[in-house]
């Protein structure tokens, strides 16, 4: 065990932040220019998770209901959890980044693979 994983190499903080930064703006970006194929993947367990209705197919309007949560969330996390990380709530801001892309990914996951399970 003399080799560690960072073999000399900084330890960086930051590396998680960046991450899923990157990933909330990813989803962002999906879910603004590429509604086409992101609505027929995650536009039937967002319905289903805030019980109104949103098309897979088609463009919705920019602020209708279900769809400015899967655009606005992302975006106000990574803003917000980048502005904790500056002020030294670390915690708080990885709880922030993370927090979007685990509700999208427990959306999906439940609808597609357990809700007909039980």
């Amino acid at each position: 065990m003399s080799r560690l994983i960072y073999e000399g190499r900084r330890y960086d903080p930051g590396r998680f932040m960046k991450f899923f930064s990157f990933a909330n703006l990813l989803i962002t970006m999906a879910v603004l220019s590429a509604w086409h194929f992101t609505g027929l993947f995650i536009a039937a367990p967002m319905s289903a998770a805030t019980e109104s209705f949103i098309a897979a197919t088609g463009k919705p309007g920019l602020l209708d209901s279900p769809y400015v949560y899967l655009w606005a969330s992302p975006l106000i996390a990574t803003f917000l959890g980048w502005a904790a990380y500056k002020l030294d709530y670390k915690t708080f801001g990885r709880f922030v980044v993370i927090y979007p892309v685990a509700l999208f990914a427990a959306c999906v996951v439940w609808f597609n693979y357990v809700d007909g399970k039980f």
